[in-house]
């Protein structure tokens, strides 16, 4: 576990992985859509299952209240199957944190970071996940969370307010997996 920018990450073990795997797997279109509640342009988007909760929301309460010495919170998910070119605009989050679990990448950051638009661009950002906030002299700025197939299972959880934008990916025609949620004080 690392925290900067009051963000939290973390990394879940390969076992606990498969365990979060396979219930995305399984509730791949056997979920409640979830999409009229999102920002995400991405067709499938499904609320998490009950199970779910079982399996994620003691690891995230957990590493909270490491954090913050509370955790009375209520956790809503949703479980996001993001296709080639699907994105998540600019936006934010309602509750006091919110969280992002990459479940499966399918593709190499190498291979996104070297298409001809963005390797001569001045922001290469295919791909990555960016926290965006001000600065105390009031620049706005990124944190991009570059990501590959070695990140799976990696998790953030961020405050809830703090805007992000999720970019879209474009060398697999497999789908990009995550879990994503919010906390709310009980």
């Amino acid at each position: 576990m690392s925290s900067d920018l009051g963000v939290i990450t973390y990394k879940f073990s390969s076992s606990k992985l498969e365990e979060i795997k396979k219930l995305t797997d399984n509730s791949f279109c056997n979920s409640n859509p979830g999409n009229n509640m999102l920002a995400g342009n991405i067709e499938h988007e499904y609320q998490m299952p009950e199970e779910g909760h079982d399996i994620i929301n003691p690891t995230i309460l957990s590493l909270v209240k490491k954090s913050t010495g509370f955790a009375d919170y209520n956790v809503q998910s949703w479980i996001n199957y993001q296709k080639k070119y699907e994105f998540n605009p600019l936006h934010n989050h309602s509750g006091e944190f919110s969280f992002v679990i990459w479940v499966r990448i399918p593709y190499n950051l190498k291979d996104e970071m070297n298409l001809p638009f963005v390797k001569n661009s001045r922001a290469p950002i295919a791909s990555t996940f960016n926290l965006v906030y001000l600065t105390p002299t009031g620049d706005i700025v990124g944190r991009p969370f570059h990501l590959d197939k070695k990140d799976e299972g990696k998790m953030i959880i961020f405050p809830a307010r703090m805007h992000h934008i999720v970019y879209p990916f474009y060398t697999s025609d497999d789908y990009r997996v995550s879990i994503a949620g919010n906390l709310y004080i009980d």
